[in-house]
């Protein structure tokens, strides 16, 4: 009596539902491990806060500590910390296997801006970001001053107002040089007549941004000639608005 031998063949299709299948298991048992308390989050990190304090940040993020890391949605994350008015941008950063990095970005603080009796802080493009207290901690920072608003004003609220983005466009291009001799500009005559003080008082009218550059070049020729000459004390007032001769008295 023979005996038959039998040989299973296998074909195209067979082969192709096998690593189908194979496929979908490393899927399924990827998908477990991925929401297995491994992932959960255990560690939040802030990065790129200079006047937001750490624990103010943690609080108003709301991250969810123990959820697992694959289901925190970063975009409330997000969205709740740009509603902070010195928020400019944030990013949110899984770290696997159990941490969130909160990236911020503040916005720049520019001047401090006497308005409505308080000191509110903007930034560049004259946001409003906060009030503050007292200017003493802010030194480095312009004062500007004879700007006025009807209502009130909001957090996060840019403040239109021509007369001080003529006053920002002179801080932006500069205030990094000229902190050294002022410390306050004065807007109430409009955007065409802004004037600077010295940290002596002396009165210099600039008119407006254009070639502010050239107009600090000449302030400062006259400035440390009258200081090397002694003479600094008696001046109070230069004009260097517009071409031309300055006027000085």
């Amino acid at each position: 009596m023979s005996s038959k031998s039998y040989r299973i063949v296998y074909t195209k299709k067979s082969r192709l539902m096998k690593t189908i299948l194979i496929v979908l298991l490393l899927i399924f048992f990827i998908f477990l491990f991925m929401q297995s308390s491994f992932f959960n989050c255990e560690r939040v990190v802030v990065v790129g806060n200079t006047w937001l304090d750490t624990e103010y940040v943690l609080k108003n993020a709301n991250v969810p500590i123990g959820n697992n890391l694959f289901n925190i949605d970063e975009r409330h994350i997000r969205s709740r910390l740009e509603l902070l008015p010195i928020v400019q941008e944030v990013r949110i950063e899984k770290r696997l296997p159990n941490t969130i990095y909160i990236h911020v970005q503040e916005r720049e603080l520019t001047a401090i801006v006497v308005v409505n009796g308080k000191f509110i802080l903007v930034d560049s493009e004259g946001f409003y970001i906060q009030n503050v207290e007292t200017i003493r901690e802010f030194s480095d920072l312009p004062l500007i001053t004879g700007l006025v608003l009807e209502g009130n004003l909001l957090y996060g609220q840019q403040i239109e107002n021509e007369a001080l983005k003529e006053a920002l466009e002179i801080v932006k291009q500069i205030w990094d040089r000229g902190r050294i001799y002022f410390n306050e500009i004065n807007i109430s005559s409009g955007e065409n007549d802004v004037v600077l003080f010295t940290n002596e008082g002396i009165m210099v009218r600039v008119g407006n941004s254009e070639n502010i550059h050239e107009k600090l070049v000449m302030f400062e020729k006259i400035y440390l000639n009258l200081m090397a000459e002694g003479n600094l004390s008696q001046l109070e007032y230069i004009n260097i608005s517009f071409a031309g001769l300055p006027v000085i008295r």
